[in-house]
């Protein structure tokens, strides 16, 4: 009979089959990491060609009054060199705000080639000066209509002639506009408004009244000495308001009444 030989197979030694399997997973996870580098990379440039991807329209929305909208599309129009997936919505967002009359506005992507631009004005409150405006939020801002040649100046100023106007120190703004509210609270039982309220360089303080009666206040006690033409108004004003041109409340416990323009500076 034939003798059958036996060879004896070995395994691999089974730390040298763990560092081929890792050096393995190495090579695989390089291999996916360029592939994905590529791929991403070719997808940023397809998705960055504005001849692929343009933007081809630009809607603008909101109860717009007083916005410019040429103004905003002038705006906006040096951030359209950019495509439909790239283009920066933030700094087109931070660029409209600054334009006047611009309270807050969004802009958002339409697929597959629009920009929507939705902004919210501010309301007028009140005349700031001559050619600025506090919002009813309480913002200040040059307002274009009343800064451009004469004629628009003068229309523009008719079309705001029933808001108040506050004239006054630019920083100081926010304190009269709370005092023109206090103010005008105090007055509204009696059936007056204020249609002005100027403050000087001494913070000295005139109000313009519906019935065209300018109140000098002076620099201090404000609300006090209008409390006090409150309280006689009434009684003993009310019947000769017709012929006075102004009152002066700058007296410790009195008023002087006016029909013509005094100066009164040495009175606080």
């Amino acid at each position: 009979m034939m003798a059958v030989s036996r060879q004896r197979v070995q395994s691999p030694d089974p730390l040298v089959y763990e560092e081929q399997k890792h050096n393995l997973r190495i090579l695989i996870g390089a291999l996916g990491a360029v592939v994905l580098l590529v791929a991403l990379a070719t997808l940023g440039r397809v998705l960055s060609d504005t001849h692929a991807f343009p933007i081809e329209n630009v809607s603008i929305r909101g109860e717009l009054q007083y916005v410019v909208r040429d103004g905003v599309m002038q705006t906006v129009g040096p951030y359209l060199d950019a495509s439909f997936f790239t283009v920066d919505l933030s700094a087109i967002q931070i660029a409209v705000a600054q334009l006047p009359w611009v309270n807050q506005v969004s802009a958002r992507r339409i697929w597959p080639s629009g920009l929507v631009l939705n902004i919210d004005e501010h309301e007028p409150y009140a005349r700031w000066n001559e050619t600025e405006m506090i919002s009813a939020e309480g913002a200040r801002f040059p307002v274009p209509q009343l800064e451009g040649n004469a004629q628009q100046k003068t229309a523009w100023t008719k079309h705001f002639h029933s808001l108040p106007h506050f004239s006054g120190s630019a920083q100081r703004y926010q304190t009269l506009k709370k005092q023109y509210e206090t103010a005008a609270r105090s007055l509204q039982p009696l059936g007056l408004s204020i249609t002005a309220l100027h403050e000087d360089g001494r913070r000295s303080v005139n109000l313009r009244l519906s019935n065209n009666v300018e109140l000098r206040l002076g620099r201090r006690d404000h609300m006090e000495r209008l409390s006090r033409f409150v309280k006689v108004y009434q009684r003993h004003l009310s019947p000769v308001m017709g012929k006075v041109r102004y009152v002066d409340l700058r007296y410790t416990n009195g008023l002087a009444l006016g029909h013509g323009v005094a100066d009164g500076k040495a009175k606080r």
